[in-house]
């Protein structure tokens, strides 16, 4: 509960920004990813642990069940810390389709002004989204943390890019408005299948980047391009209306 309300704090910190200032929200995460790792680092001396208490050990050791390949041997265990995925999967889940602070999110994302005539709080919806990413980030890194037997500061640093690929690849538009949990998680898995079936076959690293690179490159152009079909088909709609009026 200690890291989730640590998280909350640095969620609130960029919701403010973000939210109450009305800065850009890639801007704004960037840079206070920055800050809070040179505060970390600089400030609280922070350093690697390679012994954690043993009931986040053995949480993170814990399966759920244990696959074995009866051929080869092999066997492969399904972490508990599973279940808080699919319990942040289930509470986003309910927030984005079955509240009005989730129909928000989407409102904003297509059109602030919009949305704030339609009744929506733009500000108090941003700040309360980031405060609900900080928490699920914080638990995320706990998660990690228990599954690695281990504590690295800076372990998850340089995966923002693979993140933006996996959404991108999912559906997600890029300028906001439209996206679904569903899409998102397999754009991830996708991302993961394929760079997992990289290493297998022997394809140096440095190309992982060049293939996460492309990818946000390719997705980022089709959400452009159909936003931009979607606006020329309600242009001419309104072009036509106008002309049978």
């Amino acid at each position: 509960m200690i890291a989730v309300g640590f998280g909350a704090l640095l969620g609130a910190f960029n919701g403010l920004f973000i939210g109450h200032f009305g800065l850009p929200a890639l801007i704004v995460t960037l840079g206070s990813s920055s800050v809070f790792k040179g505060f970390m680092q600089g400030t609280l001396n922070s350093r690697q642990f390679a012994v954690i208490p043993p009931g986040m050990k053995n949480f993170g050791l814990a399966p759920l069940f244990v696959a074995t390949n009866s051929q080869s041997g092999l066997t492969a265990r399904m972490p508990v810390a599973f279940l808080a995925f699919l319990a942040v999967l289930i509470v986003a889940y309910f927030l984005l389709q079955r509240t009005m602070f989730g129909r928000g999110i989407y409102a904003i994302g297509g059109n602030e002004v919009s949305a704030h005539r339609a009744g929506f709080s733009v500000r108090r919806t941003k700040f309360w989204m980031y405060v609900f990413v900080g928490s699920i980030s914080s638990l995320a890194g706990l998660m990690r943390t228990c599954m690695m037997t281990q504590m690295h500061p800076t372990n998850m640093l340089g995966m923002e890019m693979n993140i933006i690929a996996g959404v991108v690849l999912g559906g997600t538009a890029i300028t906001g408005g439209a996206g679904s949990l569903t899409g998102c998680m397999l754009g991830t898995v996708l991302i993961v299948v394929v760079e997992n079936s990289m290493i297998l076959l022997g394809v140096p690293t440095v190309w992982k980047s060049v293939f996460v690179g492309a990818l946000i490159i390719v997705g980022t152009g089709v959400s452009a391009l159909q936003v931009a079909r979607a606006n020329r088909i309600h242009v001419s709609k309104a072009a036509a209306l106008k002309e049978v009026r």
